[in-house]
């Protein structure tokens, strides 16, 4: 029985949460089903490498320019040549593209396009051009219901076209993996770990206004840890620098953060909008408590009070009681941790994620 020939397509691989959910897409479907490959534009990261290695077929054209004939004619030599069974794009400039080429290139393969978030910055010119992908494709694949009726809302389209699939974590992350002396990243005994890309719209300055109010009353016991990087990074140093948070650390990016999960004492996710957020999946996973803002599809994850805690989005003093609940609630913090581990291997697995998929990919190409 002949393969399905899959492309995925994105307009960058650097490591962010959709890159991640893509390198779990193609590394846990079926290869003797699944003639796998990947196709992106700019950003190469380790995750192109590992997929190669993994022998995932990877191709990279370039684009330079928010108009490129160059690009588009590589495009759609590529899917003449290669006639894809199934084209599935992420990002917005990696659907937009890849429909218009796909069009033009008369491919006789199905296309999805996907909602990977909350797209509230969006102008009218961009939800038009999204309306008209959304048409085009035979579905909409979103990873939270939040965020794929929101955007169906902006776009004025019923949601027949929409399937939902939630992210999935790779759950051999909670396997025992080598430790480290924690010591030596925090001197606190109690700590509050972020991790993420230091950008806008993960709102890190409200958990900074949040531990200036949290240090007036714990006297700096708690340690706050950040992780990641990003052009924000350096105004957020300013910040903590000007509010005197002597017990906040920016760490940068790390490879070692599934032991630094089990290390920390809760998780903290301050977002303005969120998707399907892999750090609360990976909190989870690893059994540690996750306070999350109230936002996207964060809610869908968590319960309030039951698997994890939400507060008001951009609310430091709601966050900052969040905080000081679960440093003097250390029962509780253990209750929630148990319960969000149970639901995060119930409920989002990779092999279920993997599984939704295949089921969907396979009903598009014999629809």
């Amino acid at each position: 029985m002949r393969k399905i020939k899959l492309l995925i397509i994105s307009d960058e691989m650097e490591i962010g949460g959709s890159q991640r959910q893509i390198f779990n897409i193609l590394t846990n479907l079926d290869n003797t089903k699944y003639d796998l490959n990947l196709l992106y534009f700019r950003t190469p990261s380790v995750l192109v490498e590992e997929l190669k290695k993994a022998g995932i077929k990877v191709t990279k054209i370039d684009k330079h320019n928010k108009f490129d004939i160059f690009f588009l004619v590589k495009l759609i030599k590529l899917f003449r040549a290669e006639k894809y069974d199934l084209i599935h794009a992420f990002s917005f400039t990696g659907e937009l593209w890849g429909a218009f080429a796909h069009s033009i290139s008369l491919s006789s393969g199905k296309y999805l396009s996907s909602v990977r978030g909350t797209y509230e910055w969006y102008s009218k010119p961009q939800w038009l051009l999204k309306k008209l992908v959304a048409l085009y494709s035979e579905y909409v694949v979103s990873n939270s219901t939040s965020a794929g009726q929101f955007a169906f809302r902006k776009m004025n389209l019923d949601t027949t076209r929409l399937k939902i699939i939630h992210n999935g974590i790779n759950l051999t992350s909670i396997e025992p993996v080598a430790d480290m002396d924690f010591s030596k990243i925090s001197m606190y005994t109690w700590n509050l770990v972020f991790i993420g890309r230091l950008v806008d719209h993960k709102n890190v300055p409200c958990l900074l206004r949040a531990i200036k109010i949290v240090n007036k009353t714990l006297a700096e016991q708690i340690g706050v840890l950040i992780i990641g990087d990003g052009p924000d990074r350096q105004s957020l140093e300013k910040t903590a620098e000007d509010f005197q948070l002597n017990n906040v650390k920016f760490l940068g990016e790390r490879s070692d953060t599934t032991i630094i999960y089990r290390h920390a004492d809760a998780v903290v996710l301050p977002s303005f909008r969120e998707g399907m957020s892999n750090t609360i999946l990976e909190s989870m996973c690893n059994g540690t408590p996750v306070i999350a803002s109230n936002v996207g599809g964060s809610p869908e994850i968590i319960k309030d009070g039951s698997n994890g805690l939400l507060f008001a989005s951009d609310n430091e003093k709601e966050l900052a009681d969040k905080i000081m609940y679960l440093y003097n609630n250390t029962h509780i913090s253990a209750e929630l941790a148990t319960s969000a581990q149970h639901d995060c291997e119930s409920l989002y697995s990779i092999q279920i994620m993997s599984s939704n998929f295949d089921q969907l990919y396979s009903s598009v190409i014999h629809k």
